[in-house]
């Protein structure tokens, strides 16, 4: 099947989202000039890809302001077939935030942000939006046992940070900000947007099949465990510090909760003999690698950050070829709200959430949001 033939048919499944198909039409045209044509990826360069710049605008405009479409519903057709051709047991998506960085100060929902890319000594600002992206991991390798996992964005939701109220603002005004900012953080809108995948699944026949939500350290908090995530059928992976203080249940049946003994993750791997670790195969780069892990269940995290969730903690690494080439060697520390599948296949999740890091490469350098600057296009 030539490829022009292919997005055309995944394109058509859109017809349920637009309320015309005048819209649709017009949708999957301007879609096709932002793919392909050349230069940054507006709306401008999608209409002159079309050769319509001496016709009127206005229809391709009101596409986004008038006319009524949701556009997360965008995603649902690329998820439902995505499970249906990999028959998919378990649902494994992949969250993280992005920054795309911005020039016009009046452009809606922009903000000064930390640049990720700044040397560690000095913290650099750069002015854009802040975006929070769900990308569906494919297990390819579970086919042919060579080609890597995949990841396919079904989420892109804009996430600012709430706008801090300047020096010479009221009481009330600092308490409303104080407000908001519990309210619209970047760790409540993950649980939203979990919440709504999840949802979303339960919606289209497949409330058996169990979600399994892999994120970075960032949400590792209170408000992201304090949820009841086996209750939804959720599995909750993400990676913690070396140094957050973890402890059991209190024995007993007295008041006390969390017990006297505290440890952290680090301490927990250095006391542990080697014959509690488990030497596992991990598909990652192409091929699978050995890789050392331990796990330990039953656990409570002491710090405020965390609330009283019961957790799984593991930790692994790659080892090295007797070539000499080395991969990641430090060990990393996971958190999971699921105290009974196995640790090798939460594991598994979690190096496949390396394809989100790679969508948002491609997202910045291959539709290029980045402004160009002497040639060479920013991250």
């Amino acid at each position: 099947m030539k490829l022009l033939t292919y997005l055309l048919q995944q394109t058509a499944r859109w017809a349920s989202v637009f309320p015309q198909d005048r819209s649709l039409q017009r949708a999957i045209a301007l879609a096709f000039g932002i793919l392909c044509g050349v230069g940054r990826r507006t709306l401008t360069r999608a209409i002159a890809f079309h050769g319509n710049t001496q016709k009127d605008w206005s229809a391709d405009y009101k596409v986004f302001s008038r006319c009524p479409w949701e556009p997360r519903a965008l995603f649902h057709p690329i998820l439902e077939r995505a499970i249906q051709e990999q028959r998919l047991q378990r649902i494994v998506v992949s969250t993280d935030d992005t920054r795309v960085w911005r020039t016009g100060k009046h452009v809606p929902q922009t903000q000064w942000h930390r640049d990720p890319l700044g040397p560690p000594f000095q913290v650099n600002l750069r002015w854009g939006h802040r975006f929070l992206q769900c990308s569906l991991s494919l297990p390819l390798y579970l086919q042919d046992q060579t080609s890597s996992s995949r990841s396919v964005p079904i989420r892109f939701e804009m996430a600012p940070v709430v706008k801090k109220p300047g020096a010479h603002a009221s009481d009330q005004q600092l308490e409303h900000y104080r407000q908001l900012k519990k309210q619209k953080n970047l760790s409540v809108q993950f649980v939203a947007l979990t919440q709504e995948v999840r949802q979303h699944l339960n919606q289209t026949g497949h409330q058996a099949k169990r979600l399994v939500q892999v994120a970075d350290g960032s949400f590792a908090n209170r408000t992201v465990f304090a949820q009841d995530w086996e209750a939804q059928n959720v599995t909750l992976i993400v990676r913690c510090r070396k140094d957050i203080v973890l402890c059991r249940r209190a024995p007993g049946k007295g008041r006390r909760f969390y017990g006297s003994t505290k440890f952290t993750p680090e301490q927990v791997r250095r006391r542990d003999s080697r014959a509690r670790w488990q030497k596992a195969w991990i598909f990652h780069g192409g091929s699978y690698r050995s890789a050392l892990q331990g796990h330990h269940s039953g656990l409570l995290a002491r710090s405020p950050q965390t609330g009283r969730a019961p957790l799984g903690g593991g930790a692994g690494g790659l080892s090295h070829q007797q070539e000499g080439r080395k991969y990641y060697r430090q060990p990393a520390y996971l958190l999971t709200t699921d105290l009974t599948t196995p640790a090798l296949e939460l594991l598994q999740a979690y190096f496949d959430r390396w394809g989100i890091e790679v969508n948002h490469r491609d997202e910045k350098t291959f539709w290029a949001w980045a402004k160009p600057k002497s040639g060479i296009r920013t991250r």
